[in-house]
């Protein structure tokens, strides 16, 4: 039976903090590590939204969270202008250049197993997949 939940939150930093409750309801019960790093993959793709899209403006962003078995789907939709290009994997910054930005995209590629983008007319649309195991605590080194 596939569990389902729908948040809509303002397009701002302070209603991040309404993410970390969401996701953990639907994947808490595969480990605190794997809440975690879901929480923060979502956290990016939601925090790009916020400043390269709205760029500080008002809006909203809608998360529709599906998990059907062991696969997680995370659909995150803005009605911002359409400005992300996602036709190939972002590189990681180059560490050695002490980048204070730029890891967040590669922070979302590491930890989910498929990260798709698409503009939408009234938007954009990221799809967020993750095949869930609840050996993710131990790989993880978490007891």
């Amino acid at each position: 039976m596939a569990v389902s939940r729908y948040l809509q939150i303002p397009a701002n930093v302070e209603s991040l903090r309404k993410l970390d409750a969401f996701i953990t309801s639907a994947v808490g019960s595969y480990g605190a590590a794997t809440a975690v790093r879901i929480q923060l993959a979502v956290h990016e793709v939601c925090l790009n939204i916020i400043k390269h899209a709205y760029t500080g403006q008002d809006g909203e962003i809608e998360l529709e969270l599906v998990i059907d078995g062991a696969r997680l789907e995370i659909v995150v939709r803005d009605s911002a202008p359409p400005i992300f290009d996602l036709s190939s994997r972002p590189p990681p910054p180059n560490p050695f250049d002490l980048p204070e930005g730029g890891w967040g995209l590669h922070i979302v590629f590491s930890v989910m197993d498929r990260v798709e983008h698409r503009r939408m007319a009234n938007g954009n649309e990221w799809l967020l997949v993750k095949q869930l195991s609840r050996l993710d605590e131990h790989s993880a080194g978490v007891e």
